[in-house]
């Protein structure tokens, strides 16, 4: 058996073992949406990243639990970071 018979014999020995496996079940959708109905104020998703790939380095002049916060307080309704 060459090399490559040898990688696919045992890659075909995993699937195996893979699928004999049980999962835990999904956890629960949380409830988020930023559908809303008329009068209902507007939900924003804010970011936090070190850099922009098309404007380079951002500003580092507040640690990201200080940016978190601000935009928290701004009405940030989630986080992404």
């Amino acid at each position: 058996m060459g090399v490559l018979e040898s990688i696919l014999a045992a890659k075909r020995a995993t699937l195996l073992e893979l699928e004999r496996l049980t999962l835990p079940a999904a956890p629960a959708a949380r409830p988020f949406s930023l559908k809303r109905a008329p009068g209902e104020p507007l939900r924003l998703i804010t970011e936090i990243k070190r850099r922009s790939p098309s404007a380079g380095p951002l500003s580092v002049r507040l640690s990201v639990a200080d940016r978190a916060r601000s935009y928290a307080r701004a009405g940030a309704s989630m986080v992404s970071v």
